[in-house]
């Protein structure tokens, strides 16, 4: 906190900070240090890319210090509104919403879109064959179209190459 008295746009010093104290799960003194850099940098916000990091900072501590995955979501979208290209922030929100039944349908479209936008798509297919392939969902057709596009990557893994053979043989 001292460092970020005297530099309070020293945002590396934050980040940094926020990893340590997260990796040690210290929720209070987390909170307190977000609120802290949140007021001193006020008008300083100016720039799109200071209010992502904080987003996505906070977004971070939502999910895995608090395990609030709702105001992870939150804060995630807060991130793809400023920068809509971050797909990494968009991996991690369609990760929180899979989670729960009443976003599922959220994080597929997440992955479809990543799928077709990124420039290696295996993260988002390998998720969708999962998704699909689960018990929840069921929907092996759809689970069948993302093992055979790995497949054709050449990114399948023995039991994603196993499933698409045994899907064919239907």
């Amino acid at each position: 906190n001292k460092s970020l008295e005297l530099q309070p746009e020293n945002f590396e010093v934050f980040v940094k900070q926020v990893d340590m104290l997260t990796k040690y799960k210290r929720k209070s003194e987390l909170a307190y240090a977000s609120q802290l850099i949140i007021q001193r940098l006020g008008n300083m916000l100016s720039t799109a890319v200071k209010r992502a990091v904080l987003w996505k900072t906070l977004g971070d501590h939502y999910r895995d210090v608090t395990k609030a995955k709702a105001a992870a979501a939150q804060a995630y979208e807060c991130v793809l509104k400023i920068t809509p290209d971050n797909h990494d922030v968009a991996l991690e929100l369609a990760a929180v919403q899979q989670t729960k039944r009443n976003t599922v349908g959220k994080a597929l479209q997440i992955y479809h879109d990543l799928a077709i936008k990124s420039a290696d798509p295996e993260k988002p297919v390998r998720e969708l064959f999962e998704l699909y392939g689960s018990r929840e969902l069921e929907e092996f057709d759809k689970c069948l179209v993302s093992a055979a596009t790995l497949v054709f990557l050449d990114k399948a893994s023995n039991i994603e190459t196993k499933a698409y053979e045994q899907l064919m043989s239907r």
